[in-house]
């Protein structure tokens, strides 16, 4: 919560910059998260993607990848 707070107020508070958030180990599990962003005078880029290298209960170890 407080990553995402933090987001917020970048974002209103900086017209023209970039932010960028990244976890290796989420929750213990060895998942990856990465969150970021780019303003500029007429776009903005937002981005998250995240990786959990293995689904549990999957014996075949399938992983997957969720970009947003």
């Amino acid at each position: 919560m407080q990553c995402f707070i933090l987001f917020i107020l970048f974002h209103l508070l900086c017209p023209m910059c970039s932010f960028a958030y990244s976890h290796r180990n989420l929750f213990g599990r060895n998942q990856k998260l990465n969150i970021s962003l780019e303003r500029g005078q007429i776009d903005s880029i937002f981005c998250i993607n995240y990786t959990d290298p293995w689904i549990e209960g999957d014996d075949k170890r399938t992983s997957r990848t969720i970009i947003i």
